[in-house]
């Protein structure tokens, strides 16, 4: 099964917001009442400084100081992952700069860098597309180089490079660089380094499947370790985009996890192993995204877009309180699923957070243009926010399929087929079955074997909240409507199963 890429789909989702918004702005009447100068702070502006020259405050600047101000260039993901990359992943126009930031040289052009699969078959005329066709079906199912022979040269001509991308993954911080031209806002900036490292991940994940196919399963092992920790480190930039590629990788490392598990080749201490990876992978910092990261980008994009008729005070309050909202939802929540953070955003309307960094609450409740005011946070702090919400959700509920996943290799293992249940694995091989945040009426995982007990599905329903049997909106064969979250293959819309069983059932 392959993850629908969300890159590409939602590169502009906050360009497409901004223009609803500007729209609305410009029908709509405006609220009564004089607006008020700009008072610049962090119930409004957040941040006050660092300036650019014409007085506007740099949050491309400011974002970065947050970063990565205790990373050191000896514990740094980043500096280390560039050894792999090399300069050339850097843009020209910021190399420089980018560097500095990471306490760097820059590296000689030339050296013993990963080459992407354009840049090494650059030559060979058509062959990029078939080696880019042998990785995507590489990376779910055990494969030999006699089956794909363009494909094991490629991950051969990257054998030093992907051993680097293994050191820096155990580095324990990771600060990238929020770099742009001068003058760049926020959502120009780029992420260079998000965008090589999805092709490493299925690249790694592919050699792991090569491995598994040889009987080397330690090497696979480190391989899925590497691709864990490489994807979680990633996720240090909070910004949407930056979170899409975390949840794309980590949709490619669960999928080649659960091929290698249905293999039946892992043994108990194997099984462990992948366990102890999960528990020590780097832990998302999730809530940033909407208290400082994109928060920032939309405060910025929002400065030239609110009529000067407005009070835009008082219409930044309102979206920094349903933003510091939508955080503290992830201090408390493991995964918010969209439901969720729409109902929080309406109780922050109705009833505004007396703990948030507004001067007074109360006073803005009151407000004339308080109903007006929260209009707009609604779409500045909703709908980029859903994107993320919902992908967010999908990678944590894979988390949670992944620990099923572990309980049923160590069942094969010690018994030789699945289970006919989940219930089956609990409490020897997990410690219960984890509850399906998409489900209606809090259903756990669940879980399809076939029946000759070999293969499995386990999935939750999604967002939609039904049953499709593990068959989602990203695999070719089903329609747009079903949208399970799935490990396995899902099965067919008919015939039914001839044995099927849910956790708890």
């Amino acid at each position: 099964m392959t993850e629908k890429s969300y890159g590409s789909k939602n590169t502009h989702v906050l360009s497409t917001t901004s223009f609803i918004v500007a729209l609305l702005l410009l029908l709509s009447p405006a609220p009564p009442g004089m607006a008020e100068e700009l008072k610049p702070g962090p119930d409004t502006t957040v941040l006050s400084e660092p300036l650019r020259a014409d007085g506007s405050i740099d949050y491309v600047r400011g974002m970065d100081q947050q970063l990565g101000s205790w990373v050191t260039r000896e514990n740094n993901f980043a500096a280390r992952l560039l050894e792999a990359l090399g300069p050339e992943t850097i843009p020209a126009s910021i190399r420089e700069r980018y560097f500095s930031r990471l306490g760097l040289p820059i590296p000689p052009l030339d050296g013993d860098y990963f080459q992407p699969i354009k840049r090494a078959f650059a030559a060979k005329d058509g062959l990029a597309a078939k080696v880019e066709s042998q990785l995507h079906k590489a990376k779910s199912r055990p494969w030999t180089s006699n089956e794909f022979p363009e494909l094991a040269e490629w991950l051969s001509l990257n054998e030093k490079p992907l051993k680097v991308v293994a050191e820096a993954s155990q580095m324990p911080e990771s600060y990238i660089p929020v770099v742009g031209e001068d003058g760049a806002k926020l959502s120009s900036v780029l992420l260079p380094i998000h965008q090589d490292a999805r092709e490493l991940v299925m690249g790694l994940g592919a050699r792991a499947l090569l491995n598994v196919a040889a009987g080397n399963i330690d090497r696979a092992l480190d391989d899925c370790e590497t691709s864990l920790r490489l994807g979680l480190h990633l996720g240090s930039t909070p910004v949407i985009i930056s979170q899409l590629v975390v949840v794309a990788c980590m949709a490619t490392t669960a999928t080649v996890i659960d091929s290698i598990a249905q293999t039946g080749k892992l043994t108990p201490q194997d099984v462990n192993r992948l366990r102890k990876a999960l528990l020590s992978a780097p832990k998302l910092k999730s809530g940033n995204v909407f208290l400082f990261g994109e928060r920032y980008m939309l405060i910025e994009s929002a400065l030239g877009e609110i009529p000067n008729l407005v009070d835009k005070n008082e219409v930044l309050r309102a979206f920094n309180d349903a933003m510091e909202a939508i955080a503290a939802m992830y201090l408390v929540e493991d995964c918010p699923t969209p439901r969720m953070v729409n109902e929080e955003l309406i109780r922050v309307e109705t009833d505004p957070n007396p703990d948030s960094n507004l001067e007074d609450p109360r006073r803005l409740k009151a407000s004339r243009n308080y109903g007006w005011s929260m209009a707009y946070a609604h779409f500045y702090a909703g709908e980029p926010g859903k994107v993320f919400v919902e992908a967010h959700c999908r990678m944590k509920i894979r988390f949670r399929l992944l620990v099923l996943v572990c309980g049923l290799a160590e069942y094969r293992a010690m018994n030789g087929t699945f289970p006919n249940s989940l219930n089956d694995l609990v409490p020897r091989y997990v410690d219960q079955i984890p509850i399906d945040p998409y489900s209606p009426d809090g259903h756990p995982l669940r879980y399809i074997v076939l029946p000759t007990r070999q293969n499995y599905v386990i999935y939750s329903v999604g967002k939609n909240g039904k049953d499709e049997q593990g068959r989602a909106d990203y695999d070719e064969a089903t329609p747009e409507d079903e949208d399970d979250v799935a490990l396995g293959e899902p099965l067919p819309r008919s015939p039914q199963p001839s044995s099927r069983t849910e956790a708890g059932n």
